[in-house]
């Protein structure tokens, strides 16, 4: 990968309102091209629901912000850092600065809600004053982050199989904020949830980002979760449903304005309507 532009270095430490920034960021895998040309900033302490059908390369973009995945060519800059030429203990240590909370909550079976919790505490290559505790002053942020999603502390003993998914959610979210992350990343939170559990979800996602002030990027495809809970708004659309020259990205803008939005794709998705669609269908 090249190297980034001259204006922007990893040695140059002014302030930048972006947390987040991407350029003319291409992903492929193999023939197929999921991202393209994508130039995006995203602010300190911006909230970002990133909408989309399924293909559009919502949870791939997502990847890509941290160095999970890296791109075909363009730059993924992490508070002013190209992500393109760190190390992979550079990477790691970036990482630790982030919370990501998997659409599958994505806990460890074999460990209990307490285990999965701390975690981060134990594992991680942050130079946090959090991961230098004892171990019965990181059990006590374990039970506070715990208090913070609204679970008892008796659920602490408890292993991942014997708790509800919308459980099993919040406990994902607790991990992800045991560090006090500046960048939180959600994968489809509220997937595979009843409506209540879904807005109890949504609640503490605001909540979280009031008290610790982080930085949150959400893939969804639950636009109450996208309304309520996003300050802004980014629609992709599947490349191969594109012109040549069209940009993937449809609509950047506040919830407020994405009903006026004028782009019929735009309204088919945020309405929930198969429309011209159909038509692609072979139903007899």
């Amino acid at each position: 990968m090249a190297t980034a532009p001259d204006t922007i270095s990893n040695t140059d430490h002014t302030f930048s309102q972006n947390l987040v920034e991407t350029q003319k960021l291409n992903m492929r895998f193999g023939d197929k091209q999921i991202l393209r040309d994508l130039t995006v900033s995203i602010r300190h302490g911006q909230t970002v629901a990133i909408i989309g059908e399924s293909g559009c390369g919502k949870t791939v973009f997502l990847k890509t912000l941290v160095g999970l995945l890296k791109p075909t060519s363009g730059f993924v800059l992490f508070d002013q850092q190209d992500l393109g030429v760190l190390s992979e203990p550079e990477l790691s240590r970036l990482r630790s600065r982030t919370g990501f909370v998997f659409q599958n909550s994505a806990l460890f079976d074999s460990l209990t809600v307490a285990e999965n919790i701390a975690f981060p505490l134990l594992h991680s290559s942050s130079d946090s004053t959090r991961t230098k505790l004892s171990i019965d002053d990181q059990f006590q942020l374990v039970k506070q982050a715990l208090r913070e999603v609204g679970m008892a502390e008796t659920t602490l003993k408890q292993h991942p199989a014997d708790l509800s998914g919308g459980m099993r959610k919040r406990v994902g979210l607790a991990r992800a904020l045991i560090l006090q992350p500046e960048l939180v990343l959600y994968d489809e939170p509220t997937t595979g949830l009843d409506p209540i559990v879904s807005d109890i979800i949504n609640e503490l996602i605001m909540r979280s980002r009031l008290k610790h002030r982080v930085t949150s990027i959400l893939v969804t495809h639950d636009m109450k979760t996208a309304r309520k809970v996003a300050d802004r708004i980014l629609m992709l659309y599947p490349i191969h449903r594109l012109n040549e020259y069209e940009s993937q990205i449809l609509f950047d803008g506040p919830p407020s304005e994405i009903e006026h939005c004028t782009d019929p794709r735009v309204q088919q998705f945020i309405q929930g309507e198969a429309g011209s669609r159909l038509r692609e269908l072979d139903i007899v």
